[in-house]
Parts: C-alpha cells; sequence; structure tokens
C-alpha cells in the first residue's frame, strides 16, 4: 500500500502534466467568473439605484421627484443584463 504522501505528489504530478498551463488556468477561470457571474449578479441584486429629491414629507416618504436607475436594465435575472465589458 502506497503512503498518504506518495499519493498525494503521484496527484500533484498528474495534475501538472495533465493540465496545459495548470498554474495559471485557476487565475484565469476565477478571474472569469468573478468578471461574468458574480459582478453582473452583485449589480442585479443592488438594482434599481434610487434618488429622491424634494422632500414633500420625509417621515412618510413622499418626494416630488423619484429617479431609478437600472444598470444594465430592469430583467429578471443577472445573465440578462445588457452590460458590455470590454478592456481599457
Amino acid at each position: 500500500m502506497e503512503s498518504l504522501s506518495a499519493v498525494g505528489l503521484d496527484i500533484l504530478e498528474k495534475y501538472f502534466t495533465q493540465n496545459e498551463f495548470a498554474l495559471t488556468r485557476h487565475h484565469i477561470d476565477t478571474y472569469e467568473k468573478c468578471v461574468f457571474d458574480d459582478i453582473p449578479s452583485i449589480i442585479h441584486s443592488n438594482n434599481p439605484i434610487v434618488f429622491m429629491k424634494g422632500p414633500l414629507d420625509p417621515n412618510e416618504g413622499i418626494f416630488s421627484t423619484r429617479l431609478e436607475l437600472f444598470i444594465g436594465g430592469n430583467v429578471p435575472t443577472p445573465d440578462q443584463l445588457a452590460l458590455q465589458i470590454s478592456p481599457p
């Protein structure tokens, strides 16, 4: 029976020999998940941004002007947001 450390070394060796760009692939995958999944989800969960001006009765939440700003549109799910991501 192989020792636990030998099994661990065997797994690591297989990972690095069978995965092209093994060290950077994780970083690229994590970045893409953040940009294409996490950020749109955060934007969607904080939509709309509400601006109110000219309080008529601030205790009751009545204002003369109310503006709702939807980043990416008023859509039911984050993947439907009209967001474009491009390099600077």
